[in-house]
């Protein structure tokens, strides 16, 4: 059956059998960083190459491979019936702060956030990571143009969660100006008596006094890693020997990078995502 029934089955498979996805990137933040901030790659240029964002309502659910290829992600081929897992994560940056690699799995752009009240987003049926399998997926807000004048608060307004429960609201979180600039990743907060999110309904709620100017993507993510480094040192995570957690890597996976800055000046980032199928 796929999967591995040990770790010496693993280490056969990955040497012997030359059973291994590897990507290896180098991406520049597009913007200028804020000091704990998370920062969206997705737009940056390198390799993988500048993404676009998805459509506006309802979305697209990403699916990313040889035969659909998303601009923006990094995608390995399908190695159904086999299993594939993350083995190792690493990178070396220009400037101090830590990396995300995460898997998109849905967005919807042009949202706007002008206006008090609910937004209608309608997110799309995930092709991955779905059902009670959302327990640890995030809903992040990706800032496409930046707020001015007035902060902005915003919560969940309707969303369902891992369970399937529907209509769920979630904690507010507030961005100032200073914070809104384009490129910005905010993690939206979920209710305190659920995990998790397979999709957003009418469901983006902006409460408060709206910004004069401001639009973005919501995204529903899974993270499958993070590092922190400093600059110009290499880091690596092995989840064979460091972390022994293997995160499974679909076929259609998405993967993406989010920087959160520990300086204002945007780094170039190199790295790699090594897997192990079987």
């Amino acid at each position: 059956m796929p999967g591995f029934t040990s770790r010496d089955d693993l280490l056969t498979e990955l040497t012997t059998n030359g059973k291994r996805d590897e990507w290896n990137f180098v991406k520049t933040v597009p913007n200028t960083c804020v000091v704990g901030q998370i920062d969206s790659l997705w737009l940056g240029v390198g390799n993988p190459g500048a993404g676009a964002n998805p459509a506006t309502t309802p979305g697209v659910a990403y699916i990313s491979d040889a035969a659909a290829i998303v601009a923006g992600s990094m995608w390995f081929p399908d190695r159904s019936t086999d299993l594939r897992f993350l083995t190792a994560f690493g990178a070396v940056s220009s400037q101090n702060g830590s990396l995300i690699l995460y898997d998109r799995l849905a967005g919807v752009s042009g949202v706007t956030i002008t206006s008090t009240g609910a937004k209608t987003v309608n997110s799309a049926a995930l092709d991955r990571f779905s059902g009670t399998a959302a327990t640890l997926n995030e809903c992040w807000w990706e800032m496409t143009t930046a707020i001015t004048t007035n902060s902005l608060t915003m919560n969940l307004g309707a969303y369902t969660a891992a369970d399937g429960v529907n209509a769920q609201v979630g904690g507010s979180v507030v961005t100032t100006t200073a914070n809104g600039t384009a490129g910005k990743m905010i993690p939206l907060p979920f209710t305190a008596a659920k995990q998790g999110i397979r999709s957003v309904e009418a469901g983006l709620t902006i409460g408060g006094t709206a910004p004069a100017a401001g639009a973005g993507n919501v995204l529903i993510v899974r993270r499958l890693a993070t590092i922190p480094l400093l600059a110009n040192i290499w880091n690596e995570v092995s989840f064979l020997d460091d972390v022994f957690g293997l995160p499974q890597v679909f076929d259609n996976a998405c993967l993406g990078l989010a920087w959160l800055a520990n300086a204002t000046t945007a780094p170039i980032i190199q790295g790699t995502v090594r897997c192990v199928y079987g």
